[in-house]
């Protein structure tokens, strides 16, 4: 379930690298957009592992694994 986004996301990225050069209005934007997408692929992979972990463990384990802010 969480594959199919990851692989959207390094599509994106690997598409905005293979973009040649921009104009100087442009630069700054693609910039933007190419820290965007690694920012959200990191964020993908860590929240890939949690739901690896959390799936390897068993019930009464996953009650532990969120905790209650009060």
């Amino acid at each position: 379930m969480i594959e199919i986004p990851r692989m959207k996301l390094v599509k994106c990225q690997n598409d905005m690298y293979i973009v040649g050069s921009v104009g100087n209005q442009n630069v700054s934007n693609v910039t933007s957009i190419k820290k965007s997408i690694g920012a959200s692929l990191a964020q993908a992979e860590e929240h890939a592992l949690f739901v690896k972990n959390y799936l390897s463990k068993s019930k009464i384990v996953r009650k532990t694994m969120f905790s209650k802010v009060t």
